[in-house]
């Protein structure tokens, strides 16, 4: 009995020690914290042309899609995760930005080399899939212009234990990238609201 006791307290100190953080930010031992029970509604958007011999500068080649569910527009304060949200499952990460559609035909381009990095350890978590649209190739979507739409990125599943990560993409043609640094784990889990698909109102 002795034994058992003594087992009993050093497992909770252990856990305790580990400093995991639950989504309301409160440490909590692993037992505690727990993974989103499933991934964000997958949406399947139309194509509308394909894309025809690739090339960069030929916008005729670009596939073209349509159908894309629209959202609300969000207000921003200047923190990038006013328009981000993320789900964590055990199989995947998914990461949801909503954008402005600028005219009738938006391009857009996503590169394979995006990765989320976690903050307090420095590993990085590859991208997968952007659900719907090719890699490294632009393509266009159709929609009114000043509707906002969003992307979802499907990336290696993080640790329950993450609190803040890191975005990093690389443009695909160019030797820059976007990056937003220190994103809050439990801010980004509490905007799931914000891809919430809207009807469009038309004013006569």
């Amino acid at each position: 009995m002795k034994h058992t006791l003594i087992g009993i307290c050093l497992l909770t100190g252990l856990l305790t020690a580990i400093g995991c953080t639950t989504k309301d930010g409160q440490t909590a031992t692993e037992r505690d914290v727990v993974y989103d029970e499933d991934c964000p509604a997958i949406y399947e958007a139309r194509l509308i042309k394909p894309s025809h011999n690739y090339k960069k500068l030929d916008w005729d080649s670009y596939a073209v899609y349509g159908d894309v569910p629209i959202v609300s527009s969000i207000k921003h304060t200047g923190n990038p995760t006013d328009k981000m949200t993320i789900w964590r499952t055990k199989e995947a990460t998914f990461l949801a930005i909503v954008m402005r559609l600028g005219w009738v035909r938006s391009f857009f381009s996503y590169s394979d080399s995006i990765y989320l990095r976690d903050c307090d350890t420095g590993e990085k978590y590859p991208i997968i899939e952007v659900v719907n649209f090719p890699f490294n190739q632009d393509f266009f979507i159709e929609g009114v212009p000043g509707d906002h739409i969003y992307m979802l990125l499907k990336f290696q599943p993080l640790p329950e234990s993450t609190r803040y990560i890191d975005y990093y993409e690389p443009y695909v043609t160019q030797d820059y990238a976007l990056e937003y640094n220190k994103l809050s784990i439990a801010a980004l889990e509490a905007n799931h609201h914000i891809i919430t698909p809207v009807k469009r109102k038309i004013v006569y």
